[in-house]
């Protein structure tokens, strides 16, 4: 996964009280997600890059950038081997 990757999510995002659902169809599953899950996924419209998406949360939530990169780049490759997640090379 490189920064200027495009990640895309393969299912849809849902907003629940206790953070958000992520619906896929194939492979089938439904996955629970607290809050900051959501936040972060709400970034991924399929146009976005990684950094850019590490530049907003980081700004959003006065955060250092690194620590950001971090925390979703092992977000993302978790939802990556679950088969959620798949990201477009640029």
């Amino acid at each position: 996964m490189r920064l200027q990757s495009i990640p895309l999510l393969k299912g849809r995002l849902r907003s629940e009280r206790f953070g958000g659902l992520i619906f896929c169809m194939e492979p089938l599953r439904i996955l629970m997600i607290n809050h900051t899950g959501y936040e972060i996924l709400s970034e991924v419209d399929g146009v976005t890059s990684i950094e850019k998406i590490v530049t907003r949360i980081s700004q959003k939530y006065s955060l250092s950038e690194k620590v950001i990169r971090k925390d979703i780049s092992e977000f993302f490759h978790f939802l990556a081997d679950e088969g959620l997640l798949v990201w477009e090379y640029k």
